[in-house]
C-alpha cells in the first residue's frame, strides 16, 4: 500500500525478452516506477522453441487438450472444466505434470475419484512432455508459463475463465481464446481453438518473442557491474 519508490527493488530485474520489458511496467505501478532498471535478460530455462511451421493434426477424432497443473489455481476452478471435458467423447485431456512438485500432491488436486481410470484422461509426465506436444491440438490453463511457452511453440492456446485475478490477460492481448463454462459445449470451443489460423498463431509468437535476451550476455552484464562496484 506504499507508494512505489518506497519499496525495495533490485538495482537490476531480468526479464525473458522485450515484450516482458514492455508489459510489466504498464501492468504494475512499481515496476513502471523503476522501468528503467529492467534490463531484457533471456531464460532461466533451456528452451528452443523451433521453427512456427503450420502443423497438420487430424480433427475428426477427438481433440487433445494439454492441460498443464497450476500451483496457485482451487481445484475448484479446474476439475469441472476437466470433467466437462471428458464428459463429450470428441476431447481427450492430457495432463501435464511439474517435475517440482510431489507426483500424487498434482493427482490429488486435479484427478477426482471419477476420473480415475477414465479412457481419455492421460497423465503426463514431464519427460514425456514434448514429444506428446507434437499430437496436442490445444494447450489449455489460467496462468502457467506452459501458455506463454505454447504461444512461441505456435500451439493454439484456451484460457479457462475462472476467479483467479490474472496479473497478465492473454486474451485481452489476443494472445489467446477463453473457454468458458457457461457457453456453448467444451468441443465446439475447443474446435474453434484449436482450428486458428496458422497466421494468427505466427502473429502471437512474434508478439510474445520479440527482443529476446541471453542468459549468457546478463551473467558478463551482472559481473560487469560487481567489478566496477569494488
Amino acid at each position: 500500500e506504499l507508494p512505489p519508490q518506497h519499496y525495495i527493488f533490485p538495482d537490476v530485474f531480468f526479464v525473458w525478452n522485450a515484450y516482458w520489458q514492455e508489459r510489466i511496467p504498464a501492468l504494475s505501478p512499481l515496476f513502471s516506477y523503476y522501468k528503467t532498471r529492467l534490463v531484457i535478460g533471456g531464460r532461466g530455462y533451456t528452451f528452443t522453441p523451433g521453427a512456427c511451421v503450420e502443423r497438420s493434426l487430424s480433427y475428426d477424432t477427438a481433440l487433445r487438450v494439454m492441460v498443464p497443473y497450476e500451483i496457485n489455481v482451487n481445484s475448484e476452478d479446474v476439475c469441472p472444466y476437466i470433467e466437462r471435458m471428458l464428459a463429450d467423447e470428441h476431447i481427450h485431456v492430457l495432463l501435464l505434470l511439474r517435475g517440482d512438485i510431489d507426483r500424487e500432491v498434482q493427482l490429488t488436486k486435479y484427478r477426482t475419484p471419477t476420473l480415475r481410470d477414465h479412457p481419455r484422461f492421460t497423465i503426463v509426465e514431464p519427460s514425456e512432455k514434448e514429444e506428446l506436444l507434437r499430437t496436442t491440438h490445444v494447450v489449455a490453463g489460467v496462468y502457467s508459463g506452459f501458455l506463454d511457452e505454447a504461444i512461441e511453440r505456435c500451439i493454439p492456446v484456451a484460457v479457462f475463465e475462472t476467479s483467479y485475478p490474472l496479473f497478465n490477460d492473454l486474451v485481452q492481448d489476443n494472445l489467446a481464446c477463453a473457454v468458458n463454462l457457461k457457453e456453448d459445449d467444451l468441443s465446439v470451443q475447443f474446435k474453434k481453438v484449436a482450428l486458428t489460423p496458422h497466421s494468427v498463431l505466427k502473429e502471437r509468437r512474434s508478439v510474445f518473442m520479440k527482443g529476446a535476451g541471453s542468459p549468457g550476455e546478463s551473467l558478463a552484464y551482472v559481473l560487469g557491474r560487481q567489478s566496477v562496484s569494488r
